[in-house]
């Protein structure tokens, strides 16, 4: 699930509807655990893009996190 235009849509942009409502719920709850209140719309794609992952590519993303040097290079600090 993601926010295209304000609205939520799922990965095809088709709006929240009876059948992909689940979705929303389970991205809602991880965002909601991770960040408490401080909700953004870059901390739900953040945990929108980790679920849609492999298990190969989340591997990945979790090394590169580890190199904080490499994420301040890669953001110009």
């Amino acid at each position: 699930m993601q926010i295209v235009n304000g609205k939520w849509v799922d990965k095809y942009e088709n709006p929240v509807d009876y059948f992909n409502f689940n979705q929303l719920k389970e991205v809602s709850e991880n965002v909601t655990a991770l960040y408490g209140d401080a909700i953004t719309y870059e901390r739900i794609q953040l945990v929108g893009s980790l679920k849609s992952l492999s298990d190969k590519q989340e591997s990945i993303i979790a090394n590169l996190l580890q190199d904080h040097d490499l994420i301040s290079k890669l953001a110009g600090l």
